[in-house]
């Protein structure tokens, strides 16, 4: 039983609604695992008569389910990709023939780049000369973009190593097209 949220499901998404009334959509499968964990956690505090700060435990959770994607899911997901994504077979064609209409084209997600890089790596790796030149069908690369909490801060973009998949710890100056940032 669901103590500090409730799930829900309309025509926009599924949403999870705390106490506050504050919302959070869930957005991708990823979002209903973090919302399971919730769940599950908050659960084991009320049966075992803990006290807890809703805020907390949404962020530890969601905190602890990002490194376990950085860590075994990164890892399963490396090892056999056709498992876990489902092919798109003109995606490539599509980022293409906008490049050459001369069309902007960028990619934004809350994903880290190592992540993103395998998934375009194998969504695009008959359409592509080398598997790792997929940024180039990008003017403009964002991972781990925070969203939708990078929308309403004045947080300064950084570049991004990746070969590390390391961020500096400074400002990035200027971006060089088709980099990811």
């Amino acid at each position: 039983m669901l103590h500090s949220c409730i799930l829900f499901r309309s025509d926009a998404g599924c949403h999870a609604l705390n106490p506050q009334r504050h919302f959070r959509h869930l957005v991708d499968p990823f979002s209903l695992l973090d919302a399971a964990l919730v769940s599950d956690v908050v659960n084991l505090f009320h049966e075992t008569r803990r006290a807890f700060d809703p805020h907390y435990v949404y962020q530890d959770c969601v905190a602890a389910m990002a490194h376990l994607a950085r860590g075994q899911i990164l890892a399963r997901l490396r090892a056999d990709p056709g498992r876990y994504i489902q092919d798109k077979p003109r995606l490539g064609r599509m980022l293409s023939s906008l490049r050459d209409a001369g069309r902007k084209t960028f990619l934004l997600t809350n994903s880290d780049f190592e992540f993103v890089d395998v998934v375009m790596q194998h969504l695009l790796r008959e359409q592509l000369a080398q598997p790792d030149t997929w940024a180039s069908l990008f003017d403009v690369v964002m991972c781990g973009a925070n969203r939708p909490h990078w929308w309403h801060v004045d947080a300064p973009f950084r570049s991004l190593n990746t070969a590390t998949s390391a961020p500096p710890a400074r400002r990035m100056r200027a971006h060089a097209s088709n980099a990811p940032f």
